[in-house]
């Protein structure tokens, strides 16, 4: 039999960060600002606001704390689809890096 978790045992756990999706326009493009964490909790929102947006999308990951390789699949998918990347938060940049698919995405210059 696996033990219970108990009430003290879930304080002990550490929250996941609110997860955000800010909009603007900015120069004909939705800008999107992400804040928290992408992965598979999130993955679904933050697919459901690029999939609303006609017209070119900009992403800002600068507050990224975390991205699984759920929300990788999804930022290689939508970056094929037009996507661009304009900020990338060490979380993000690192995953890229150790995949080898930091020059896959489309970044803002």
């Amino acid at each position: 039999m696996e033990p219970v978790m108990g009430v003290e045992d879930q304080r002990r756990r550490p929250l996941p960060e609110p997860f955000e999706v800010r909009t603007a326009e900015q120069d004909g493009h939705s800008v999107m600002a992400v804040q928290g964490e992408i992965g598979g909790a999130t993955v679904g929102t933050l697919e459901a606001y690029l999939n609303g947006v006609t017209g070119p999308v900009v992403l800002d990951l600068g507050g990224v704390s975390f991205i699984d390789s759920m929300g990788l699949t999804l930022l290689l998918r939508a970056t094929r689809n037009g996507l661009t990347i304009r900020e990338v938060s060490p979380a993000v940049r690192r995953l890229l890096e150790q995949c080898g698919l930091e020059n896959e995405l489309r970044y803002a210059g």
